[in-house]
């Protein structure tokens, strides 16, 4: 029994050393057992969050052999970034590009065919080569015009959105996406003005016709003066004649 109280009281030493005390096992198994939930919980956000950004999720296979993936610059809406300044802008600009946001950006058509053909795509893409694509920025007098019809809610969209620039074919990328959006402005602004245009014409002629109403309407008003002056003549001369035979009989 003593041997037995020794070998026990050794124990409890080593287990001191280790920083064992009374009831830690429980506790332990009692954060073991939350930690367990909190990771369940952050898979079930995780995948939510890959079901709303499933747009964005581009994944390939090596088409060949040694292929350089730095080839494959990634997703349109993954190579610019929007300033906390123009967050506000961001939903405009989502509609306003759609499904172009999604187009993979590489950096020439060679790339893009092997994607196509060897890269195991699961979902069609639109591929973007870098060398194939032209810039383009709206006209100042579109803009200009843009912002006379809507004063401090127009911007060039290009300018709202950032890019790093070490990297210019970024730059070009997102300068390819933003110019249909501009071109699509263009065309809106022009419609506009064409639309304005007409109203103008439409306008005008409603204030000659105005004009030439009021015009005849005092016409109008002159003849029926004349007449009745005329007729107050005539009575005047019925008078004078009816007066004349009283005195002849």
């Amino acid at each position: 029994l003593e041997d037995l109280k020794v070998q026990q009281q050794r124990l409890e030493k080593e287990l001191g050393k280790l920083g064992f005390q009374p009831g830690q096992e429980e506790e332990m198994y009692q954060q073991q057992s939350g930690l367990q939930q909190r990771i369940r919980t952050l898979r079930q956000e995780s995948d939510a969050l890959k079901r709303k950004v499933a747009n964005i999720d581009f994944n390939y296979h090596d088409p060949v052999p040694n292929f350089d993936r730095s080839k494959v610059k990634g997703l349109v809406a993954q190579l610019f970034t929007l300033d906390k300044d123009h967050t506000e802008a961001g939903t405009a600009l989502e509609i306003c590009a759609g499904g172009r946001l999604y187009n993979v950006v590489v950096d020439s058509e060679v790339t893009g065919t092997q994607l196509l053909k060897g890269g195991k795509l699961r979902k069609r893409v639109t591929i973007i080569p870098l060398n194939k694509i032209a810039a383009f920025k709206a006209s100042a007098q579109t803009i200009a015009t843009a912002q006379k019809i809507a004063p401090g809610k127009v911007d060039l969209a290009l300018s709202l959105v950032g890019y790093d620039d070490e990297e210019a074919e970024k730059k070009v990328a997102v300068e390819t996406t933003v110019t249909e959006l501009e071109a699509a402005l263009q065309e809106k602004t022009k419609a506009y003005e064409a639309i304005k245009a007409k109203y103008d014409a439409a306008k005008d002629e409603v204030e000659a016709q105005g004009r030439e109403a009021d015009s005849k309407e005092e016409l109008l008003q002159t003849l029926q003066t004349g007449v009745a002056s005329k007729a107050g003549q005539e009575g005047g001369y019925q008078g004078q004649l009816q007066d004349a035979r009283n005195r002849a009989t």
